[in-house]
Protein backbone atom coordinates (compact mmCIF):
# COMPACT_ATOMS: atom_id res chain seq x y z
CA UNK A 1 0.00 0.00 0.00
CA UNK A 2 3.01 2.34 0.95
CA UNK A 3 4.42 1.62 -2.30
CA UNK A 4 0.86 2.12 -4.19
CA UNK A 5 0.55 5.61 -2.27
CA UNK A 6 3.89 6.51 -2.70
CA UNK A 7 3.81 6.02 -6.75
CA UNK A 8 0.31 7.80 -6.80
CA UNK A 9 1.88 10.77 -5.46
CA UNK A 10 5.09 10.80 -7.56
CA UNK A 11 2.39 10.89 -10.58
CA UNK A 12 0.77 13.80 -8.89
CA UNK A 13 4.26 15.25 -7.97
CA UNK A 14 5.07 14.72 -11.77
CA UNK A 15 2.11 16.65 -13.23
CA UNK A 16 2.63 19.37 -11.14
CA UNK A 17 6.46 20.17 -11.87
CA UNK A 18 4.85 20.12 -15.44
CA UNK A 19 2.17 22.84 -14.26
CA UNK A 20 4.85 25.28 -13.02
CA UNK A 21 7.33 24.78 -15.34
CA UNK A 22 4.89 26.10 -18.19
CA UNK A 23 5.50 29.61 -17.78
CA UNK A 24 9.58 28.74 -18.28
CA UNK A 25 9.16 27.14 -21.48
CA UNK A 26 6.56 28.77 -22.88
CA UNK A 27 8.35 32.38 -22.67
CA UNK A 28 11.63 31.08 -24.09
CA UNK A 29 9.73 29.32 -27.19
CA UNK A 30 8.17 32.70 -27.54
CA UNK A 31 11.36 34.37 -27.61
CA UNK A 32 12.83 32.54 -29.92
CA UNK A 33 9.50 32.51 -32.32
CA UNK A 34 9.69 36.35 -31.75
CA UNK A 35 12.31 37.09 -33.85
CA UNK A 36 15.25 35.90 -32.66
CA UNK A 37 18.87 38.02 -32.42
CA UNK A 38 17.00 40.97 -33.78
CA UNK A 39 14.65 40.84 -31.18
CA UNK A 40 17.23 40.66 -28.83
CA UNK A 41 20.11 43.11 -30.16
CA UNK A 42 16.63 45.70 -29.79
CA UNK A 43 16.12 44.91 -26.16
CA UNK A 44 19.58 45.38 -25.46
CA UNK A 45 19.36 48.92 -27.57
CA UNK A 46 20.23 52.18 -25.27
CA UNK A 47 16.34 52.20 -24.05
CA UNK A 48 15.87 48.54 -23.27
CA UNK A 49 19.65 48.77 -21.07
CA UNK A 50 18.09 51.89 -18.96
CA UNK A 51 14.63 49.88 -18.31
CA UNK A 52 16.94 46.67 -16.92
CA UNK A 53 18.94 49.10 -15.39
CA UNK A 54 16.37 50.80 -13.55
CA UNK A 55 14.34 48.12 -12.73
CA UNK A 56 17.37 45.94 -11.11
CA UNK A 57 18.74 49.51 -9.21
CA UNK A 58 14.94 49.88 -7.33
CA UNK A 59 14.96 46.00 -6.54
CA UNK A 60 18.08 46.11 -4.93
CA UNK A 61 18.30 49.70 -3.79
CA UNK A 62 14.47 48.93 -1.88
CA UNK A 63 15.49 45.68 -0.63
CA UNK A 64 19.01 46.92 0.83
CA UNK A 65 16.82 49.91 2.57
CA UNK A 66 14.26 47.99 3.59
CA UNK A 67 16.45 45.49 5.19
CA UNK A 68 18.76 48.16 7.34
CA UNK A 69 15.58 49.51 8.40
CA UNK A 70 14.56 45.14 9.85
CA UNK A 71 17.88 44.93 11.56
CA UNK A 72 17.13 47.69 14.35
CA UNK A 73 13.43 46.69 14.49
CA UNK A 74 13.82 43.16 14.63
CA UNK A 75 16.55 43.55 17.67
CA UNK A 76 14.25 46.17 19.36
CA UNK A 77 11.13 43.74 19.70
CA UNK A 78 13.00 40.63 19.93
CA UNK A 79 15.97 40.91 22.40
CA UNK A 80 15.57 44.56 24.44
CA UNK A 81 13.17 45.88 26.97
CA UNK A 82 11.65 47.92 24.94
CA UNK A 83 8.63 49.92 26.36
CA UNK A 84 5.26 47.69 24.51
CA UNK A 85 7.05 45.44 22.64
CA UNK A 86 4.91 43.01 21.62
CA UNK A 87 2.44 45.64 20.55
CA UNK A 88 5.19 47.06 18.45
CA UNK A 89 5.83 43.75 16.94
CA UNK A 90 2.23 43.60 16.03
CA UNK A 91 1.45 47.04 14.35
CA UNK A 92 4.99 47.07 12.64
CA UNK A 93 4.14 44.11 10.48
CA UNK A 94 0.30 45.44 9.64
CA UNK A 95 2.29 47.40 6.19
CA UNK A 96 2.06 43.46 5.27
CA UNK A 97 -1.70 44.29 4.48
CA UNK A 98 -0.75 47.22 2.24
CA UNK A 99 -1.16 46.34 -1.39
CA UNK A 100 2.08 47.63 -3.15
CA UNK A 101 -0.74 50.12 -5.48
CA UNK A 102 -2.57 51.36 -2.30
CA UNK A 103 1.12 52.18 -1.37
CA UNK A 104 1.62 53.97 -4.79
CA UNK A 105 -1.96 55.64 -4.30
CA UNK A 106 -1.53 56.90 -0.72
CA UNK A 107 2.13 58.51 -1.86
CA UNK A 108 0.58 60.04 -5.21
CA UNK A 109 -2.45 61.20 -2.81
CA UNK A 110 -0.27 62.78 0.20
CA UNK A 111 2.99 63.75 -1.79
CA UNK A 112 1.20 64.46 -5.70
CA UNK A 113 0.66 68.08 -6.63
CA UNK A 114 -2.99 68.13 -5.59
CA UNK A 115 -2.30 66.22 -2.67
CA UNK A 116 -3.11 66.02 0.93
CA UNK A 117 0.10 67.50 1.97
CA UNK A 118 1.24 69.62 -1.29
CA UNK A 119 -0.19 73.03 0.68
CA UNK A 120 1.21 71.74 4.21
CA UNK A 121 4.83 71.05 3.10
CA UNK A 122 6.90 73.73 2.00
CA UNK A 123 7.93 71.21 -0.56
CA UNK A 124 6.86 68.50 -1.95
CA UNK A 125 9.29 65.86 -4.24
CA UNK A 126 8.04 64.48 -7.52
CA UNK A 127 6.68 61.53 -6.44
CA UNK A 128 5.93 60.75 -10.72
CA UNK A 129 9.06 58.83 -10.82
CA UNK A 130 11.80 57.18 -8.94
CA UNK A 131 11.35 58.86 -5.32
CA UNK A 132 7.39 58.53 -5.18
CA UNK A 133 7.95 54.35 -6.24
CA UNK A 134 10.54 53.69 -3.38
CA UNK A 135 7.97 55.67 -1.32
CA UNK A 136 5.31 53.68 -2.23
CA UNK A 137 7.59 50.24 -2.17
CA UNK A 138 8.47 51.18 1.16
CA UNK A 139 5.66 49.51 3.18
CA UNK A 140 7.19 46.03 2.24
CA UNK A 141 10.02 46.17 4.89
CA UNK A 142 7.82 43.08 6.76
CA UNK A 143 8.99 40.68 4.45
CA UNK A 144 12.68 41.63 5.91
CA UNK A 145 11.68 42.19 9.07
CA UNK A 146 9.89 38.85 10.11
CA UNK A 147 12.68 36.37 9.24
CA UNK A 148 15.16 38.35 10.94
CA UNK A 149 13.09 38.11 14.46
CA UNK A 150 12.37 34.53 13.69
CA UNK A 151 15.73 33.97 12.93
CA UNK A 152 16.82 35.67 16.46
CA UNK A 153 14.14 33.43 18.30
CA UNK A 154 16.14 30.33 17.14
CA UNK A 155 19.39 32.12 17.93
CA UNK A 156 21.34 30.82 21.42
CA UNK A 157 21.12 34.09 23.75
CA UNK A 158 24.18 32.76 25.38
CA UNK A 159 26.52 33.81 22.95
CA UNK A 160 25.68 36.64 23.21
CA UNK A 161 25.74 36.51 26.99
CA UNK A 162 29.06 35.60 26.39
CA UNK A 163 30.57 38.27 24.54
CA UNK A 164 29.12 40.57 27.44
CA UNK A 165 31.36 39.32 30.28
CA UNK A 166 34.15 39.05 28.31
CA UNK A 167 33.98 42.93 28.40
CA UNK A 168 31.88 43.58 24.88
CA UNK A 169 29.34 46.64 24.99
CA UNK A 170 25.88 45.25 23.47
CA UNK A 171 26.10 46.90 20.58
CA UNK A 172 29.88 45.78 19.70
CA UNK A 173 29.20 42.09 21.12
CA UNK A 174 25.57 41.91 18.64
CA UNK A 175 27.61 42.84 15.29
CA UNK A 176 30.44 40.51 16.41
CA UNK A 177 28.07 37.46 17.43
CA UNK A 178 24.74 37.60 16.27
CA UNK A 179 24.80 39.81 13.16
CA UNK A 180 26.76 37.15 11.12
CA UNK A 181 24.06 34.64 12.53
CA UNK A 182 21.10 36.28 10.69
CA UNK A 183 23.04 35.61 7.41
CA UNK A 184 20.49 33.39 5.96
CA UNK A 185 17.55 35.27 7.09
CA UNK A 186 19.31 38.70 5.89
CA UNK A 187 19.77 37.05 2.66
CA UNK A 188 15.70 35.53 2.59
CA UNK A 189 14.43 38.82 3.52
CA UNK A 190 16.51 41.02 0.47
CA UNK A 191 15.66 38.23 -1.69
CA UNK A 192 12.18 38.44 -0.95
CA UNK A 193 12.08 42.04 -0.98
CA UNK A 194 13.50 42.62 -4.27
CA UNK A 195 11.82 39.45 -5.98
CA UNK A 196 8.83 41.69 -4.67
CA UNK A 197 9.80 44.94 -5.95
CA UNK A 198 10.89 43.70 -9.96
CA UNK A 199 7.77 41.74 -10.46
CA UNK A 200 5.60 45.05 -9.26
CA UNK A 201 3.09 46.52 -11.28
CA UNK A 202 0.69 48.19 -9.37
CA UNK A 203 3.25 50.57 -7.48
CA UNK A 204 5.01 51.97 -10.72
CA UNK A 205 2.25 52.22 -12.66
CA UNK A 206 0.59 54.82 -10.44
CA UNK A 207 3.56 56.56 -9.76
CA UNK A 208 4.78 56.00 -13.64
CA UNK A 209 7.86 54.09 -13.28
CA UNK A 210 9.19 53.02 -16.27
CA UNK A 211 10.35 49.39 -15.11
CA UNK A 212 10.09 46.12 -16.66
CA UNK A 213 7.03 44.87 -15.61
CA UNK A 214 4.96 47.94 -16.51
CA UNK A 215 6.32 47.93 -19.84
CA UNK A 216 5.41 44.61 -20.06
CA UNK A 217 1.50 45.41 -18.82
CA UNK A 218 1.62 48.47 -21.40
CA UNK A 219 3.09 46.33 -24.39
CA UNK A 220 0.71 43.53 -23.62
CA UNK A 221 -2.26 45.99 -24.20
CA UNK A 222 -1.03 46.70 -27.91
CA UNK A 223 -2.21 43.76 -30.03
CA UNK A 224 1.41 44.18 -32.04
CA UNK A 225 3.79 44.62 -29.07
CA UNK A 226 2.85 41.28 -27.51
CA UNK A 227 6.06 39.65 -28.78
CA UNK A 228 7.95 42.65 -27.21
CA UNK A 229 5.86 42.03 -24.29
CA UNK A 230 7.26 38.49 -23.90
CA UNK A 231 10.65 39.22 -24.74
CA UNK A 232 10.47 41.53 -21.65
CA UNK A 233 8.76 38.99 -19.48
CA UNK A 234 11.83 36.66 -20.36
CA UNK A 235 14.02 39.15 -19.19
CA UNK A 236 11.89 39.64 -16.24
CA UNK A 237 12.36 36.05 -15.28
CA UNK A 238 15.85 35.72 -16.42
CA UNK A 239 16.80 38.67 -13.48
CA UNK A 240 14.53 36.91 -10.87
CA UNK A 241 16.86 34.16 -11.37
CA UNK A 242 19.89 35.87 -11.30
CA UNK A 243 18.55 37.30 -7.70
CA UNK A 244 17.92 33.78 -6.87
CA UNK A 245 21.46 32.19 -7.59
CA UNK A 246 22.80 35.58 -6.21
CA UNK A 247 21.21 34.26 -2.55
CA UNK A 248 22.31 30.90 -2.94
CA UNK A 249 26.36 31.97 -3.99
CA UNK A 250 26.11 34.07 -0.67
CA UNK A 251 24.81 31.94 1.31
CA UNK A 252 27.11 28.52 -0.28
CA UNK A 253 28.56 26.42 2.74
CA UNK A 254 26.46 28.40 5.28
CA UNK A 255 23.91 26.64 7.68
CA UNK A 256 20.92 28.62 9.17
CA UNK A 257 21.08 29.03 12.64
CA UNK A 258 19.24 27.31 14.76
CA UNK A 259 19.60 26.69 18.81
CA UNK A 260 22.15 24.34 20.15
CA UNK A 261 19.42 22.21 21.99
CA UNK A 262 16.22 21.09 21.26
CA UNK A 263 14.99 23.79 23.17
CA UNK A 264 16.15 27.88 22.66
CA UNK A 265 15.99 29.83 25.80
CA UNK A 266 14.71 33.17 25.14
CA UNK A 267 16.56 36.26 25.11
CA UNK A 268 16.98 38.15 27.91
CA UNK A 269 15.99 41.79 28.12
CA UNK A 270 19.07 43.92 26.94
CA UNK A 271 18.18 47.39 29.07
CA UNK A 272 18.23 49.73 26.23
CA UNK A 273 19.18 52.98 28.72
CA UNK A 274 19.60 56.52 27.13
CA UNK A 275 19.00 54.72 23.77
CA UNK A 276 15.17 53.93 24.37
CA UNK A 277 13.65 56.72 23.70
CA UNK A 278 15.27 56.77 20.12
CA UNK A 279 14.09 53.86 19.56
CA UNK A 280 10.31 54.69 20.45
CA UNK A 281 10.76 57.60 17.68
CA UNK A 282 12.29 55.07 15.47
CA UNK A 283 9.35 52.33 15.87
CA UNK A 284 6.43 55.57 16.12
CA UNK A 285 7.92 56.79 12.85
CA UNK A 286 7.60 53.36 10.81
CA UNK A 287 4.06 52.82 12.14
CA UNK A 288 3.20 56.34 11.34
CA UNK A 289 4.48 56.10 7.93
CA UNK A 290 3.10 52.65 7.29
CA UNK A 291 -0.24 52.05 9.16
CA UNK A 292 -1.49 55.92 9.97
CA UNK A 293 -0.49 57.57 6.81
CA UNK A 294 -2.53 55.46 4.81
CA UNK A 295 -5.40 55.47 6.93
CA UNK A 296 -5.09 59.14 7.39
CA UNK A 297 -4.54 59.71 3.11
CA UNK A 298 -7.86 56.91 2.71
CA UNK A 299 -9.63 59.17 4.87
CA UNK A 300 -8.89 62.43 4.18
CA UNK A 301 -9.96 61.79 0.39
CA UNK A 302 -13.35 59.70 1.31
CA UNK A 303 -14.36 62.75 3.88
CA UNK A 304 -12.89 65.73 1.35
CA UNK A 305 -14.88 63.62 -1.70
CA UNK A 306 -17.94 63.09 -0.24
CA UNK A 307 -18.20 66.48 1.55
CA UNK A 308 -17.60 67.59 -2.41
CA UNK A 309 -20.77 65.88 -3.66
CA UNK A 310 -17.92 63.50 -5.28
CA UNK A 311 -19.81 60.21 -6.07
CA UNK A 312 -18.55 56.65 -5.21
CA UNK A 313 -18.77 53.56 -7.15
CA UNK A 314 -20.47 50.52 -5.98
CA UNK A 315 -17.83 47.98 -5.20
CA UNK A 316 -20.07 45.18 -3.63
CA UNK A 317 -19.37 42.65 -6.60
CA UNK A 318 -15.83 43.43 -6.17
CA UNK A 319 -15.99 42.79 -2.61
CA UNK A 320 -18.11 39.55 -3.49
CA UNK A 321 -15.60 38.68 -6.36
CA UNK A 322 -12.60 39.15 -3.80
CA UNK A 323 -13.69 36.97 -1.13
CA UNK A 324 -14.78 34.44 -3.52
CA UNK A 325 -11.88 34.25 -5.64
CA UNK A 326 -9.53 34.58 -2.43
CA UNK A 327 -11.34 31.76 -0.85
CA UNK A 328 -11.31 29.27 -3.46
CA UNK A 329 -7.82 29.86 -5.13
CA UNK A 330 -6.41 29.82 -0.87
CA UNK A 331 -8.28 26.14 -1.04
CA UNK A 332 -7.59 24.74 -4.09
CA UNK A 333 -3.32 25.69 -3.38
CA UNK A 334 -3.17 24.27 0.06
CA UNK A 335 -4.66 21.18 -1.35
CA UNK A 336 -2.26 21.22 -3.85
CA UNK A 337 0.98 21.53 -1.60
CA UNK A 338 -0.38 18.35 0.35
CA UNK A 339 1.26 16.67 -2.20
CA UNK A 340 4.97 17.52 -2.29
CA UNK A 341 4.72 17.79 1.49
CA UNK A 342 3.69 14.09 1.38
CA UNK A 343 5.92 13.18 -1.25
CA UNK A 344 8.94 14.54 1.15
CA UNK A 345 7.70 12.35 4.03
CA UNK A 346 6.64 9.34 2.02
CA UNK A 347 9.37 8.93 -1.08
CA UNK A 348 12.08 11.31 0.06
CA UNK A 349 15.08 11.74 -2.79
CA UNK A 350 15.51 13.33 -5.79
CA UNK A 351 12.09 12.85 -6.94
CA UNK A 352 10.69 14.54 -3.98
CA UNK A 353 13.11 17.39 -4.03
CA UNK A 354 12.46 18.01 -7.41
CA UNK A 355 9.21 18.47 -7.24
CA UNK A 356 9.83 20.86 -3.98
CA UNK A 357 11.84 22.67 -6.36
CA UNK A 358 9.30 23.65 -8.73
CA UNK A 359 6.66 23.65 -6.62
CA UNK A 360 8.93 27.27 -5.41
CA UNK A 361 9.67 28.06 -8.86
CA UNK A 362 6.96 30.27 -9.13
CA UNK A 363 7.64 32.47 -6.56
CA UNK A 364 10.58 33.81 -8.69
CA UNK A 365 8.24 34.72 -11.22
CA UNK A 366 6.49 38.07 -12.07
CA UNK A 367 2.67 37.93 -11.61
CA UNK A 368 2.48 39.58 -15.25
CA UNK A 369 4.76 37.23 -16.34
CA UNK A 370 2.52 33.74 -15.19
CA UNK A 371 -0.31 35.73 -16.84
CA UNK A 372 1.65 36.34 -20.25
CA UNK A 373 2.91 32.61 -20.46
CA UNK A 374 -1.08 31.38 -19.42
CA UNK A 375 -2.14 33.51 -21.69
CA UNK A 376 0.23 32.32 -24.67
CA UNK A 377 -0.60 28.75 -24.29
CA UNK A 378 -4.04 28.93 -23.71
CA UNK A 379 -5.19 30.61 -26.83
CA UNK A 380 -3.32 28.24 -29.13
CA UNK A 381 -4.40 25.37 -27.42
CA UNK A 382 -7.15 25.39 -25.20
CA UNK A 383 -8.82 28.89 -26.27
CA UNK A 384 -12.15 27.91 -24.46
CA UNK A 385 -10.48 28.55 -21.04
CA UNK A 386 -8.83 32.19 -21.85
CA UNK A 387 -10.50 34.44 -19.52
CA UNK A 388 -12.26 32.05 -17.01
CA UNK A 389 -12.47 31.62 -13.13
CA UNK A 390 -10.32 28.40 -13.15
CA UNK A 391 -7.49 29.86 -15.86
CA UNK A 392 -7.49 32.17 -12.59
CA UNK A 393 -7.08 29.90 -10.58
CA UNK A 394 -4.06 28.05 -12.17
CA UNK A 395 -2.49 31.38 -11.99
CA UNK A 396 -2.97 31.27 -8.37
CA UNK A 397 -1.40 27.78 -8.13
CA UNK A 398 1.67 28.43 -9.74
CA UNK A 399 2.53 31.63 -8.34
CA UNK A 400 1.70 31.26 -4.76
CA UNK A 401 2.27 27.14 -4.27
CA UNK A 402 5.39 27.77 -2.43
CA UNK A 403 3.08 30.03 0.32
CA UNK A 404 1.07 27.17 1.63
CA UNK A 405 4.22 24.29 0.43
CA UNK A 406 6.84 25.51 2.64
CA UNK A 407 4.74 25.29 5.40
CA UNK A 408 3.19 22.22 5.17
CA UNK A 409 6.10 20.42 4.44
CA UNK A 410 8.24 21.94 7.33
CA UNK A 411 4.32 20.84 9.88
CA UNK A 412 4.46 17.15 8.21
CA UNK A 413 8.02 16.38 7.83
CA UNK A 414 8.12 17.22 11.82
CA UNK A 415 5.49 14.38 12.95
CA UNK A 416 6.52 11.23 14.78
CA UNK A 417 6.38 8.33 11.60
CA UNK A 418 5.98 5.92 14.49
CA UNK A 419 1.94 7.40 14.39
CA UNK A 420 1.41 6.29 11.10
CA UNK A 421 3.16 3.04 12.04
CA UNK A 422 0.91 2.65 14.83
CA UNK A 423 -2.39 3.91 12.70
CA UNK A 424 -1.37 1.00 10.45
CA UNK A 425 -1.07 -1.36 13.11
CA UNK A 426 -4.03 -1.09 14.30
CA UNK A 427 -5.56 -2.15 10.67
CA UNK A 428 -5.90 1.27 9.21
CA UNK A 429 -4.64 1.85 5.45
CA UNK A 430 -2.18 3.98 4.33
CA UNK A 431 -4.64 6.38 3.21
CA UNK A 432 -6.94 6.20 6.29
CA UNK A 433 -3.78 6.86 8.28
CA UNK A 434 -2.78 10.12 6.55
CA UNK A 435 -6.52 11.12 6.41
CA UNK A 436 -6.73 10.27 10.07
CA UNK A 437 -3.47 10.80 11.76
CA UNK A 438 -1.08 12.90 9.47
CA UNK A 439 -3.60 16.00 8.08
CA UNK A 440 -5.52 16.17 11.32
CA UNK A 441 -2.33 16.83 12.91
CA UNK A 442 -1.17 19.55 10.13
CA UNK A 443 -4.52 21.36 10.96
CA UNK A 444 -2.39 24.44 12.19
CA UNK A 445 -0.03 24.71 9.20
CA UNK A 446 -2.75 24.45 7.09
CA UNK A 447 -4.68 26.99 8.43
CA UNK A 448 -1.78 29.36 8.59
CA UNK A 449 -0.92 29.09 4.75
CA UNK A 450 -4.29 28.93 3.72
CA UNK A 451 -4.77 32.69 5.22
CA UNK A 452 -1.64 33.55 3.98
CA UNK A 453 -2.10 33.02 0.39
CA UNK A 454 -5.72 34.38 0.45
CA UNK A 455 -3.81 37.62 1.71
CA UNK A 456 -1.68 36.90 -1.10
CA UNK A 457 -4.87 36.05 -3.61
CA UNK A 458 -6.80 39.71 -2.43
CA UNK A 459 -3.64 41.31 -3.15
CA UNK A 460 -2.43 40.07 -6.29
CA UNK A 461 -3.32 42.81 -9.30
CA UNK A 462 -1.44 42.12 -12.82
CA UNK A 463 -2.21 38.52 -12.89
CA UNK A 464 -6.05 39.29 -12.30
CA UNK A 465 -6.03 42.03 -14.56
CA UNK A 466 -4.89 40.03 -17.68
CA UNK A 467 -6.61 36.40 -16.82
CA UNK A 468 -9.82 37.35 -15.07
CA UNK A 469 -13.33 37.27 -17.29
CA UNK A 470 -14.36 40.46 -18.85
CA UNK A 471 -16.89 41.44 -16.10
CA UNK A 472 -15.30 39.66 -13.36
CA UNK A 473 -13.80 42.61 -10.72
CA UNK A 474 -11.92 42.34 -7.06
CA UNK A 475 -11.42 44.84 -4.97
CA UNK A 476 -7.56 44.99 -6.68
CA UNK A 477 -8.76 45.59 -10.04
CA UNK A 478 -11.47 48.03 -8.89
CA UNK A 479 -8.83 50.01 -6.87
CA UNK A 480 -6.21 50.29 -9.82
CA UNK A 481 -8.92 51.79 -12.35
CA UNK A 482 -10.31 54.12 -9.81
CA UNK A 483 -6.74 55.24 -9.04
CA UNK A 484 -5.53 55.42 -12.55
CA UNK A 485 -8.42 57.76 -13.57
CA UNK A 486 -7.59 59.93 -10.50
CA UNK A 487 -10.74 59.09 -8.80
CA UNK A 488 -9.07 58.90 -5.08
CA UNK A 489 -12.84 59.79 -3.25
CA UNK A 490 -13.95 56.87 -4.80
CA UNK A 491 -10.89 54.33 -4.64
CA UNK A 492 -10.70 55.23 -0.80
CA UNK A 493 -13.84 53.09 0.56
CA UNK A 494 -12.26 50.01 -1.61
CA UNK A 495 -9.23 50.42 -0.05
CA UNK A 496 -10.24 50.55 3.51
CA UNK A 497 -12.06 47.40 3.24
CA UNK A 498 -8.85 45.47 1.35
CA UNK A 499 -6.59 46.78 4.37
CA UNK A 500 -9.09 45.41 7.08
CA UNK A 501 -9.88 42.16 5.32
CA UNK A 502 -6.22 41.43 4.81
CA UNK A 503 -5.42 42.85 8.00
CA UNK A 504 -8.34 40.30 9.66
CA UNK A 505 -6.77 37.64 7.83
CA UNK A 506 -3.15 38.08 9.57
CA UNK A 507 -5.03 38.66 12.89
CA UNK A 508 -6.56 34.98 12.46
CA UNK A 509 -3.60 33.42 11.27
CA UNK A 510 -1.99 34.20 14.45
CA UNK A 511 -5.22 33.63 16.85
CA UNK A 512 -6.65 30.28 15.24
CA UNK A 513 -3.26 28.28 14.21
CA UNK A 514 -1.71 28.90 17.51
CA UNK A 515 -4.77 27.49 19.27
CA UNK A 516 -5.24 24.52 17.02
CA UNK A 517 -1.85 23.80 17.54
CA UNK A 518 -2.10 23.34 21.08
CA UNK A 519 -5.13 21.68 20.33
CA UNK A 520 -3.03 18.94 18.41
Amino acid sequence: MRARTGGILAGAGVVLAALVAIPFFVLLSRAVDAGGWAAIQALLSRDGAAVVQRSIGLSVGVALGCVALSVPLAWLVTATDLPGRRVWRLLLALPLAVPSYVGGFVVVAAFGPAGWLSGVLPRVPDVYGVWGTVLALAFVYPYAMLPLIASLERTDPAQFEAARSLGDRPLRAWFRVIFPQLRHALATGGLLIALYVLSDFGAVSLTRFRSLSYLVYIRYQNLFGRDEAILYGLMLMGIAALLVGLRAWLLRGKHAVGGSSGVVRPWPRVPLGKWRWPALALCSAVVAYGVVLPLAVVTYWLVRGVGLGAPIHDFREALTGTLGIGAAGALLVVAIAVIPAALSRLRPGLMASTVQGFAHAGYALPGIVVALAIVATVTQHIPVLYQTIPLLCIAYVIRFLPVATGALTEHVGAQDPRLVDAARSLGASEVRAWTHVVLPLAAPAAWAAGLATFISIIKELPATLILAPLEFETLATHIWAQTEDAFFTSAAPPVLVLVGVAGFAGWLATRIAPRLSRRS
